[in-house]
């Protein structure tokens, strides 16, 4: 079967073909995703058959694969720097889905099929491609996106989430329906760390006692209570800006000394070499 050929749309290893990304599977996309249609839409006129008769055998052996008649790899042409050429339009069919997509400009839920989505294809990178919705009249028209829910079995057969059904709720439709589907972030807030440490006067517990216990320290040294206090006082505004800044860094820095230390091969460190003479 010769396919009407397309450009490309992006590019999975032969591998993933075999495995993960086969007939069936969903392909995401940078701009959306696809499904890998099946071997009746695949170009045989840029395949190459694999000549390999155990394998075919055991192929044929399988449960109803008798009338497979030839092991055939995926269509595919020597790739040249031109990108308008052949091989540009040569591949494995995709079928983007799903077909619902919306505009991330005006919120929109527009079907592929309706004719009001624009492919931009960018032949230098095929990643890039992209559907697009005229909704403004100036600029660059804002990009659509797949829609976030689909359906599916319990045997994993994927389907389109219906739509226009879920907002009529099984009643019939009268006009020309247009849905919306709003996406505004929920915003939570989030704190730098999971661990809160206990404070005293806005400072983790231990500085503060360790700068009460400093300053104590330093009026019975020198019998000076103004000297006691700005020891505690600069004690405490350091503390106060450890602890607001990285409540675990002092405790990672003291305890920095009891580990061992590891070679480092950065660093010089002369060595003694002994000749023994045989």
């Amino acid at each position: 079967m010769t396919p009407v050929r397309t450009p490309r749309v992006g590019a999975v290893r032969p591998s993933q073909l075999m495995f993960s990304h086969g007939v069936g599977a969903l392909v995401d996309l940078p701009n959306f995703s696809a499904v890998v249609a099946g071997l009746d839409d695949w170009d045989t006129t840029c395949q190459q058959t694999l000549v390999e008769r155990r394998l075919l055998a055991a192929v044929r052996q399988m449960p109803n694969m008798e009338q497979v008649d030839a092991l055939r790899t995926a269509p595919w042409l020597e790739e040249t720097r031109n990108p308008f050429d052949d091989w540009a339009r040569v591949g494995v069919t995709v079928v983007p889905f799903p077909r619902w997509m919306r505009c991330t400009g005006c919120n929109l839920l527009i079907p592929i099929d309706s004719g009001l989505l624009d492919l931009k294809h960018e032949p230098y990178r095929p990643d890039r491609t992209r559907f697009v919705h005229n909704c403004r009249s100036g600029g660059r028209p804002p990009l659509a996106v797949p829609a976030r829910f689909v359906t599916a079995c319990q045997d994993g057969h994927l389907d389109e989430f219906p739509w226009i059904e879920f907002c009529h709720y099984k009643q019939a439709c009268s006009g020309k329906p247009q849905v919306r589907l709003p996406d505004q972030p929920l915003y939570r807030p989030v704190h730098k760390a999971l661990h809160r440490p206990l404070t005293v006067w806005g400072v983790d517990r231990r500085l503060f006692f360790l700068a009460l216990l400093m300053g104590t320290a330093t009026f019975n040294l020198f019998y000076s209570f103004l000297a006691g206090l700005l020891v505690f006082g600069g004690l405490y505004l350091f503390a106060r800006w450890a602890t607001a800044r990285d409540p675990d860094m002092l405790r990672i820095l003291l305890s920095s000394s009891r580990i061992r230390r590891r070679y480092d091969p950065g660093k010089h460190e002369p060595f003694d070499l002994e000749l023994v003479r045989c």
